[in-house]
């Protein structure tokens, strides 16, 4: 967070040096050994929530990383993360209520598309509803953009997952079969209709436009409060953005560190 607290943060970040540059992939390396990454791994994925944020230091580090981003409805994502209970954090403050939470979403997804439109990185985007449709498909794009060859081994990731140590609120997901959570949502309507008005341009961007579905279900309920969490994962060396998809990462077999 050095280079975003400073209001010179920014610049600060495009300015330094070789030597600086160096010296904090070093201390990323020399953290990742301490999750037991080996320093000739092939492909490294680093799973740590909220990394939108870290983008731009991202972009100055490793500038080769690869990018992949897990689309999924905005609604569905709230949903998801109200209903886990994840470990108290600073930035926990921020889902202490679902307008709050909207708000931080808002905010992540502007964040990202600000800084993906200035970063050369390469970027692969994948939609949560295509995976759980067709997840051969989905993951055979996904192998062939990372020079990966794809295995039928990747349709069984709970069995990768079971032979780690996973602790995120994701372990239940991941360690089970593939199901698809997409439209939880729509039983909500009532009461995401207070933050609709915030997630309606993400909605609309995504290509998930169901004004007309949410007006007819708002009459049947009325809004009330709620409060909860949302998560942003993302992960670097590939650098991973994903919205409450977990199984496909754990299929993938690779290094990782999970926060």
């Amino acid at each position: 967070m050095h280079f975003y607290l400073p209001l010179d943060g920014p610049v600060a970040l495009a300015e330094i040096d070789a030597a600086t540059a160096d010296a904090l992939r070093a201390a990323y390396w020399h953290r990742g050994a301490e999750f037991g990454v080996a320093s000739d791994v092939r492909l490294f994925v680093d799973m740590d929530p909220l990394k939108i944020m870290d983008l731009p230091l991202i972009a100055r580090l490793f500038p080769a990383a690869t990018i992949i981003i897990m689309r999924r409805d905005p609604c569905d994502v709230i949903l998801s993360c109200f209903r886990q209970n994840f470990a108290a954090s600073p930035i926990v403050f921020e889902f202490t209520s679902l307008a709050r939470a909207a708000r931080h979403y808002d905010a992540l997804m502007r964040l990202q598309r600000h800084s993906l439109a200035r970063m050369a990185n390469p970027v692969f985007e994948l939609r949560y509803e295509e995976l759980v449709a067709d997840v051969d498909c989905v993951t055979q794009r996904l192998c062939t953009a990372l020079g990966l060859e794809w295995s039928e081994a990747l349709r069984d990731f709970s069995t990768t997952a079971r032979q780690r140590n996973v602790s995120t609120a994701s372990v239940g997901q991941v360690r089970g079969r593939l199901y698809n959570g997409g439209g939880q949502w729509q039983r909500f309507a009532g009461q995401l209709a207070p933050v609709l008005p915030v997630l309606q341009p993400w909605i609309d961007a995504f290509g998930y436009d169901y004004r007309r579905r949410v007006s007819s279900r708002i009459a049947l309920s009325s809004p009330s409060s709620d409060s909860g969490y949302i998560r942003s994962t993302i992960s670097v060396l590939i650098i991973w953005i994903d919205w409450l998809c977990p199984q496909l990462f754990s299929g993938i077999g690779l290094s990782h560190t999970e926060a």
